[in-house]
């Protein structure tokens, strides 16, 4: 019995301990990502005289 006792006293310490520990209350949610891509579609055409603004210069470009 006189084991027991500081075991028990020893039990009901922790016990305490970690359900004060324990904040009831909000949940976490995760975060949202702040930014955002956007993705603009760059598209001039060749036409012979544009080689230096237009997207497919070296593909329509003739040779």
């Amino acid at each position: 019995m006189a084991t027991l006792k500081p075991i028990s006293t020893l039990l009901l310490f922790f016990l305490l301990l970690s359900t004060s520990a324990v904040k009831p209350g909000k949940r976490v949610r995760a975060h949202k990502p702040c930014k955002k891509l956007v993705f603009y579609f760059h598209d001039i055409i060749y036409n012979g005289k544009n080689a230096k603004n237009a997207t497919s210069a070296i593909v329509g470009a003739p040779a």
